[in-house]
């Protein structure tokens, strides 16, 4: 996924409708999702099922969007 951001020369105003971060928290059977814009504003915060599926629908939904993942011990391989 690749992240856009589209600066506004006239108006030094930042974009936000396509340019999105997306922080995933993975977990055993669910993960949490958090969804910010490019000025760190919170959209949306829910969680997903540990599913390929569950993936795919996130990524649609925000195709232009950067995404970190936190992993640890209890996250899959």
């Amino acid at each position: 996924l690749r992240f856009y951001l589209i600066m506004t020369t006239k108006k030094n105003t930042i974009d936000t409708q396509d340019a999105a971060f997306i922080g995933i928290d993975l977990g055993d059977t669910k993960h949490a999702v958090c969804v910010t814009n490019a000025l760190g504003k919170n959209i949306k915060e829910y969680s997903i099922a540990n599913t390929r599926r569950q993936f795919e629908k996130l990524a649609a939904t925000y195709p232009k969007a950067m995404i970190a993942l936190e992993v640890g011990t209890h996250s899959p391989s």
